[in-house]
């Protein structure tokens, strides 16, 4: 229910917007919220809009139902051969408790993007899990889950990136692939890859506490097993 020509300020129909699509597109400021109803949305969602460092918008899955009484999965479905998230040069935006499917293309792709965090999300269903390109983008993957890709479970291309309590689980080719950049890669699992599970060719790779294991190239590629 609702509808993207809503004020987007409640919950009921004639106030809440009807598509994730829709609300990335809003005339949003820095330090807004917004909450997802459970439930699949179809089709990519490309933000339009900006938060700052102080206040990043939010956009958060109500997978419990706390905020629309229904609780279950918020479900982002690609289509058309497109990615399910496709953040390209806006900054600062959070995406929380979603499930991102893909459709034959990069599952989330972000794209000279500062300050987006990636947290209790899952991504499957495409070929890339998360690719990470441009001109320094800056992401922060926390508690998410990355599995079943055809090609690489995260690429990145440049950029500052973390990755923390993650799962990277099942990828077509490596778990984790470095091309430049730095990225650190902590309490982590990767796993059950077809190639390697890190992969580094370029850049700076730190890895601490993490288990990598079962990866059918090897556990280690440009780099090697820490602590």
């Amino acid at each position: 229910d609702g509808n993207d020509s809503n004020t987007g300020t409640g919950t009921s129909s004639s106030e809440a917007w009807q598509t994730v699509a829709g609300a990335a597109t809003q005339s949003l400021i820095a330090g807004d919220v917004i909450y997802v109803m459970s439930g699949t949305y179809s089709g990519r969602v490309q933000p339009t809009v900006d938060g700052n460092s102080a206040n990043p918008i939010q956009f958060i899955g109500d997978t419990g139902g706390v905020i629309f009484g229904t609780a279950g999965d918020v479900t982002i479905q690609a289509t058309s051969g497109q990615n399910a998230l496709d953040i390209d040069t806006h900054d600062y935006l959070s995406f929380t408790g979603f499930e991102f499917i893909g459709d034959g293309s990069t599952v989330v792709n972000i794209d000279s993007a500062d300050g987006i965090e990636l947290a209790k999300c899952s991504m499957t269903g495409g070929t890339r899990g998360v690719y990470i390109t441009g001109t320094t983008p800056e992401v922060d993957i926390v508690n998410c889950l990355i599995y079943a890709c055809t090609s690489d479970g995260i690429l990145m291309d440049d950029g500052t990136v973390t990755v923390h309590s993650t799962t990277i689980d099942g990828s077509g080719s490596d778990g984790v692939e470095q091309n430049n950049g730095t990225i650190t890669i902590t309490n982590s699992i990767i796993s059950n890859s077809s190639s390697d599970g890190l992969d580094t060719n370029s850049g700076t790779m730190s890895h601490t506490y993490n288990n990598v294991w079962n990866n059918s190239g090897g556990d280690y590629e440009g780099t090697s097993a820490s602590t």
